[in-house]
């Protein structure tokens, strides 16, 4: 009784990971992981699955622009359904539903990423951090104060990314529902 009073009743989804400690809230972190490099896709494959492990929200791999169209379409209509009213999507709106993504993105996609986002202010007003996660970190240092999303967020290693991920991970985030499929 002291769960339903203090209104914090745990996700159905969670159970599984068994339960622990009710009187701290989950803190969660949607992310998209965007790489379109075809040399390097076992070890893409072997990243994702290891941050998707550690991500208590979505967690998303996009391998090029037609399915990064397809996530945007849904977090879109997300948005619309949640606010039972098709209206434009604001930063605002984003933060009031709460259901934002931080993005991973390869170090040479990065600013085509980037000006994507920047061509749809719906999609990248959802979009509030950006790490690169690259083989040379030094190489898109200038990125950073490129854009403002960037912040010191450019890696090498798995650990950093990590990092990255634990450090946007929020209690007021909610997580992007999403249904795993096998394609």
């Amino acid at each position: 009784m002291n769960i339903i009073e203090e209104k914090k009743i745990p996700d159905i989804m969670s159970l599984s990971k068994g339960i622990t400690e009710f009187k701290e809230k989950q803190k969660f972190n949607n992310i998209i992981y965007y790489d379109e490099n075809p040399n390097y896709v076992n070890s893409v494959h072997m990243d994702s699955d290891y941050f998707d492990k550690i991500t208590s929200g979505a967690f998303i791999l996009c391998r090029n622009l037609d399915s990064l169209n397809l996530i945007k379409k849904e977090v879109i209509k997300k948005y619309s359904d949640d606010d039972r009213v098709k209206k434009e999507i604001t930063k605002k709106n984003c933060k009031e539903n709460n259901i934002i993504f931080n993005l991973i993105v390869t170090g040479s996609s990065c600013e085509k990423i980037i000006n994507y986002l920047q061509k749809d202010n719906k999609f990248d007003s959802c979009i509030t951090n950006i790490c690169i996660y690259c083989m040379k970190p030094e190489k898109y240092q200038y990125l950073k104060e490129k854009y403002s999303k960037n912040h010191d967020d450019i890696y090498n290693k798995r650990k950093d990314v990590v990092n990255f991920i634990n450090k946007n991970s929020r209690e007021d985030i909610n997580p992007f529902p999403i249904t795993k499929l096998i394609t």
